[in-house]
């Protein structure tokens, strides 16, 4: 057995609560648990990484732990100790190696994935794009339930929750979950297929059904399951079906993929699982999760992305256990990518939260109220976010660029002193997914430019991006520039 060990003090607050932090590995079998005051707050769950279209777990025995080393160093974060390790994708000396570490500091601990050569065909196989292609650290549910306070969704986390994570019904879940994942492979049961082009939305299920979309276009396509839910219509009816009858859940995937389907259903039989505190994962939902017991007694850890924060995901498996890794939609990972996975400690939840971001922006390199700067925090500006009267909508019979202009004349008149204006979503090319596919004006809402805007009201302008598209302009694989999307847009004059 070996320990990564750092020896840390006491978190100043309204609470005195250890902060020590250990992290003891096993050299035999790869696991390891996160230990603070002489208590467990997590052990490890499965490792595991997808290449080749296969998964290679530690839980079934296919990832190898080849060789484990002590470490240490120093870095923008403090001083650390910690443990590297080597892992083989298969039994076959010459399969290919991934790098996992853990750094342990003062208060928090870092888990890195690296990956010393390429990897293809990584694409997450049943969770699709929400699920994680590869798993370190993976917490298991534990068996007496946590306080969870999850931030998720969009807008800075307004579909923030908060509940319990593990319990005796974790561990009841993780049994029927492993039952249920073995019957599917052999399982005959209802299978309903709606055809490309039908429209449906995924509806809660009272009859044990599971509904599966499309995630990405690939040959053939990954698919993204909706636990307890159907392919609907609306209200109670379900979507136009090309295809009724029973199969096994991989034959009723190919029923699917013969005919290139919007949606399918299969009737698992399992009843919906009980929550997991609402901790989220995703593209969406994957966000900091603070940890706490029920009377506040003892540490809050906060767990988060470190790195590759565009790439970082979060999934909260069929046993309830708690993966963190690189998101399920990447088919091929470059040789040299890393991405790393944090655990802050902290004096209750304010107190985690407040260390946690310490940690973020110490990583970075960068200041805590420098927002403060932030010409928006510091001068009035004409807004057409969402809730403003102009929020995709212009003056009758004009664009935008003249909808503005007559903005600006009117904020003269009233001597009104806008200094800036914020273009929402709006005034861009959209492609896929309504990501952004070219961030430049369209003509028909700013006929003269971004560029002419600024020259007429003198305004700098604040300008949406919500995300970068998969078909974007910019990515190398469209015929761009930019390993999507390390390169920046072009920059219009005024633009901020």
């Amino acid at each position: 057995m070996r320990f990564a060990l750092a020896v840390g003090g006491l978190i100043s607050g309204s609470l005195a609560v250890p902060t020590a932090i250990f992290v003891p590995f096993n050299a035999t079998d790869g696991s390891y648990a996160v230990v603070v005051g002489g208590q467990t707050l997590f052990r490890s769950g499965a490792t595991y990484f997808r290449a080749g279209n296969a998964t290679y777990s530690t839980a079934d025995g296919t990832l190898t732990l080849v060789s484990s080393a002590d470490a240490s160093g120093a870095d923008h974060t403090g001083v650390f100790s910690g443990t590297n390790m080597t892992w083989r994708l298969g039994a076959a000396a010459a399969a290919a190696t991934v790098n996992t570490a853990v750094r342990v500091y003062a208060s928090h601990a870092v888990f890195v994935q690296s990956f010393p050569e390429a990897l293809a065909g990584t694409a997450a196989a049943g969770g699709g794009r929400d699920a994680v292609l590869s798993a370190f650290p993976s917490f298991a549910a534990p068996a007496e339930p946590r306080g969870v306070l999850a931030f998720k969704s969009d807008m800075c986390a307004s579909g923030a929750s908060a509940g319990t994570w593990g319990g005796a019904a974790a561990a009841s879940t993780a049994a029927a979950a492993s039952t249920a994942a073995a019957a599917a492979s052999t399982d005959v049961r209802e299978c309903r297929v709606s055809p490309t082009g039908a429209a449906f939305k995924p509806t809660a299920s009272g009859a044990g059904y599971d509904a599966y979309t499309p995630a990405d276009g690939g040959h053939p396509r990954q698919y993204q399951r909706h636990g307890s839910e159907y392919c609907g219509e609306g209200g109670s009816k379900h979507a136009p079906t090309s295809y009724e009858g029973k199969q096994t859940l991989a034959a009723c995937q190919q029923k699917c993929e013969d005919v290139l389907c919007s949606c399918f259903d299969w009737q698992s039989g399992a009843a919906p699982a009980p929550p997991s505190g609402g901790i989220g994962g995703g593209i969406k939902n994957s966000g900091p999760v603070a940890f706490f017991d029920a009377a506040l007694a003892g540490p809050t850890a906060v767990i988060s992305g470190f790195s590759s924060h565009m790439a970082h995901s979060q999934f909260v498996e069929a046993d309830h256990s708690l993966s963190y890794g690189i998101m399920g939609g990447v088919a091929a990972v470059p040789a040299g990518f890393s991405i790393s996975t944090v655990v802050a400690l902290g004096a209750g939840v304010n107190g985690a939260m407040d260390a946690w971001g310490d940690k973020l922006l110490a990583a970075s390199g960068k200041e805590r109220y420098a927002y403060r700067r932030d010409p928006a925090n510091q001068q009035l500006g004409y807004s057409t976010d969402n809730g403003a009267y102009y929020y995709y909508q212009t003056e009758p019979a004009k664009n935008y660029e003249d909808t503005l202009l007559d903005v600006k004349a009117y904020a003269d008149a009233a001597a009104i002193p806008y200094r800036y204006v914020l273009l929402d979503s709006w005034w861009y090319y959209k492609g896929a997914g309504d990501g952004v596919k070219l961030w430049d004006a369209r003509p028909d809402v700013f006929p003269h430019g971004l560029e002419s805007l600024w020259q007429k009201t003198g305004w700098p302008t604040m300008l949406h991006n919500r995300m970068w598209a998969p078909d974007t302009n910019y990515s190398r694989k469209n015929g761009g520039a930019c390993t999507c999307c390390a390169c920046a847009a072009p920059r219009a004059a005024g633009t901020s």
